[in-house]
């Protein structure tokens, strides 16, 4: 579950603004994208389990008479639909197209949406799609981290 709530802190010692999270206000956001996701599925006859603490590359298993989606849930308290995917879930989306479901909730405190997007490869490239016409593509990205060494 990623969510996107972030408000700027200076570091000690930096002259810079870094963005640190807000524990509580992710956390609050989770909890809403989640349970809207659950009770979705719940509503059309799927029996839904969290398996977030398994670090499959998704953090819900829908099933429903023998059919079982994987379903990744992004929570935003803003309107826009943006967010990342770890290694791991992009790697699972790739590989369970057909069962994968990326789950965005927007304005997640204010009046919760749920948007429920689709794997899609087209080309090179993959995308995610909405029922209601919405596509997004998924911009691959390599990423280092740098570490000070003693």
């Amino acid at each position: 579950t990623e969510a996107l709530a972030v408000s700027p802190k200076r570091k000690k010692g930096s002259a810079g603004w870094a963005s640190t999270p807000d524990a509580d206000l992710i956390s609050k956001i989770e909890q809403v994208a989640v349970a809207l996701s659950t009770s979705h599925f719940e509503a059309l006859g799927y029996e839904v389990k969290s398996v977030e603490v398994d670090c499959l590359g998704w953090d819900l298993e829908a099933s429903r008479k023998g059919e079982v989606l994987y379903l990744e849930v992004k929570g935003h308290i803003g309107d826009v639909v943006k967010f990342e995917l770890t290694p791991n879930e992009y790697a699972k989306l790739k590989s369970h197209a057909s069962k994968y479901r990326v789950c965005v909730v927007l304005s997640a405190l204010d009046q919760p949406i749920l948007s429920i997007f689709h794997p899609k490869k087209v080309e090179d490239f993959w995308t995610l799609a909405e029922d209601a016409g919405l596509v997004v593509k998924l911009q691959e990205l390599v990423a280092a981290r740098a570490v000070e060494t003693l």
